[in-house]
C-alpha cells in the first residue's frame, strides 16, 4: 500500500488584501426601565397598609366598643343588685289599727 505524502500549497506572489476596519461605535449606554409589575407592586404595597390600618382601626372601635358594652353591663348589674335585694321592712305600728277606706261608687 502506497502511503500519502502530504504537498503544500503553492507560493503565490499576490499580496493579501487588506480589509477596512469598520468605525469603532460608543459604548452604549443602559436605559432605566421602570416595569409596569413593579409600579404595580409598589402601589399594591401601599393598598395592603391602607388596609391593614383601616382593619386595625375597626378591631380598636370593636374592642372599645365591646369594654365599654361591658361596663355598662356590670353598672346595670350593680343597679340590679342594690335595687333587688329584699330588703327589711320597718315593723308596723299597732297603737292604731288599720281601717280600710270604702271607695265611692258613681251611681248613673
Amino acid at each position: 500500500m502506497r502511503v500519502p505524502i502530504a504537498q503544500g500549497l503553492p507560493w503565490t506572489i499576490d499580496e493579501p488584501e487588506c480589509l477596512i476596519k469598520p468605525p469603532v461605535k460608543e459604548s452604549t449606554k443602559p436605559v432605566d426601565v421602570k416595569l409596569r409589575s413593579d409600579l404595580r407592586a409598589i402601589d399594591r404595597a401601599e393598598f395592603d397598609h391602607q388596609v391593614a390600618e383601616k382593619l386595625s382601626l375597626i378591631e380598636q372601635q370593636k374592642m372599645e366598643m365591646e369594654r365599654q358594652q361591658k361596663l355598662a353591663e356590670e353598672e346595670e348589674i350593680r343597679r340590679l343588685r342594690k335595687e333587688l335585694i329584699p330588703k327589711a321592712q320597718p315593723m308596723p305600728y299597732f297603737d292604731r289599727p288599720f281601717i280600710p277606706r270604702r271607695f265611692h261608687t258613681v251611681t248613673p
